[in-house]
């Protein structure tokens, strides 16, 4: 079932944060993901009792993750979840913190793509930790976590306009990119990063010149609510609503919280996914 309310800091407003919550860029670039946590010893009673150094250390290997390659932040998972391993309540605490940091879309680091190798080890582990896991739920967000991934082609789907009019997402005859973006008429952060986009030069002259749409989709079924929201919103934006309810029924995007924005390219490829608006 997506979600189509505000939730917390939102998606949207993920990864405009997440370089002043960690340590600077500097001290990012200079770190190691593989080997950040070949000193912590996860048998000592005292790492799971010192709550702030654990969560603060785990803050800022995610951070690197951002800028890793993926086959490096893959292993650097790995690594982490292997030697974790080596204490039951150990590795269930880094679960619990990367699920908090990485899972939730109100953290200002939550990433779906930084999440999915975590996912795969537990999958391939059931029997670790202090419970075990329930399989059928990690193959589903799994499954929900990879798609629409940068670099796959991402659902096409067909939207209504205020006027009643039908439009398609992909229009085999548009070089503009697409800045698809989920929303509901009454959550508080998608207003605000509305009127930030609408007031962002930069994002008016490209739909200006045709070289961006901006896709306002609405995925609930408030249709009145959503028609006195429209008539709000930018001229040159296409807003729609998903009458069919394609989006949610089929689970064409896994729309966890709003604002949820993607960007892709006039092909329907993604380039960004869950990015900051």
């Amino acid at each position: 079932m997506a979600l189509v309310a505000c939730n917390g800091k939102g998606a949207g407003d993920a990864s405009a944060v997440r370089a002043d919550s960690v340590r600077t860029a500097g001290e990012r670039i200079v770190s190691n993901p593989v080997a950040y946590w070949d000193k912590v010893d996860f048998l000592s009673p005292a790492i799971l009792a010192d709550t702030a150094f654990i969560e603060q250390r785990f803050a800022d290997f995610a951070a690197m993750l951002e800028t890793a390659d993926p086959e490096i932040r893959d292993y650097a998972v790995k690594r982490l979840l292997d030697r974790a391993a080596a204490s039951e309540s150990s590795y269930s605490r880094i679960l619990e913190i990367a699920a908090h940091y990485l899972f939730d879309p109100a953290s200002p680091m939550y990433s779906e793509e930084n999440y999915v190798p975590f996912l795969e080890y537990r999958l391939a582990h059931p029997g670790l930790g202090r419970e075990p896991e329930n399989v059928e739920a990690l193959e589903y967000n799994l499954g929900m976590a990879r798609k629409n991934a940068p670099g796959s082609q991402a659902a096409d789907f067909s939207f209504e306009t205020p006027s009643g009019e039908m439009r398609s997402l992909s229009q085999p005859d548009s070089k503009a990119e697409i800045l698809l973006i989920f929303y509901g008429p009454d959550c508080e952060l998608c207003t605000v990063a509305m009127s930030r986009l609408e007031r962002d030069g930069n994002i008016a002259g490209a739909v200006a010149r045709g070289e961006l749409r901006v896709v306002m989709i609405y995925p609930g079924d408030d249709r009145q609510a959503w028609l006195r929201h429209a008539a709000g919103l930018p001229v040159g934006w296409e807003v729609g609503i998903d009458a069919s309810r394609r989006i949610d029924g089929e689970e064409l995007y896994w729309v966890r919280a709003t604002p949820s924005a993607y960007l892709l390219s006039p092909s329907l490829t993604v380039l960004g996914k869950n990015v900051a608006i």
